[in-house]
């Protein structure tokens, strides 16, 4: 489950990365500032194998701010440690101007590390417990560390969407869930929210 195929170093390095923006910044709009976090994370260690198209979607919780744009892409980390990922896209956000503040406000840029090779982190009870965390605590609690596979993957359309499109056969690590599975278990309202630009 999670990704499976070997990079051409011969360990498995496969990573998902979601991106997203609903505001603009001095790069100029959302897009362009989406553009932009493309172009620094290929300037870095992470090589991008696979992008999926921009998407537009409601803000997350609905009313939250003006629409996103969103996407995924499958990459080749560079890095075998999953922190060094999760460094070098906090590194591009703070770059791009993001400031870290009300859970899910608008932002200029948002990069999640999505998986990472399909690995489990920090185990497979803690990542339980806080996918199956009630909404209203999902608002205002964040995690100490870094959780694998992300927590909020299988809940997300402006994710799952995309991640679709990039990497159709891609399975939830811990579930065993296929993306298909995870959309239709959705509101369908909510997916179809999300839509190609």
């Amino acid at each position: 489950m999670g990704l499976k195929p070997k990079s051409p170093n011969g360990k498995n390095t496969r990573c998902l990365i979601s991106y997203g923006s609903n505001l603009s910044g001095d790069q100029g709009s959302s897009l362009d500032v989406v553009e932009t976090a493309l172009e620094d994370l290929s300037s870095k260690t992470i090589s991008i194998i696979r992008k999926s198209g921009h998407f537009r979607s409601s803000a997350y919780p609905k009313g939250f701010g003006p629409d996103f744009i969103n996407g995924v892409i499958l990459c080749d980390a560079g890095v075998n440690n999953p922190k060094e990922v999760l460094n070098i896209l906090h590194e591009i956000e703070s770059a791009l101007g993001r400031v870290r503040g009300e859970r899910w406000a608008a932002r200029v840029i948002d990069l999640d590390l999505l998986d990472y090779s399909g690995q489990i982190l920090p185990d497979e009870s803690t990542v339980a417990r806080w996918r199956k965390l009630p909404p209203d605590m999902q608002v205002t609690r964040t995690p100490p560390e870094l959780l694998l596979p992300h927590p909020r993957l299988q809940d997300r359309a402006f994710v799952l969407v995309p991640l679709q499109a990039v990497c159709p056969d891609f399975a939830h690590p811990a579930t065993g869930w296929s993306v298909h599975r995870m959309l239709n278990a959705l509101d369908a309202k909510n997916v179809a929210d999300v839509q190609p630009l």
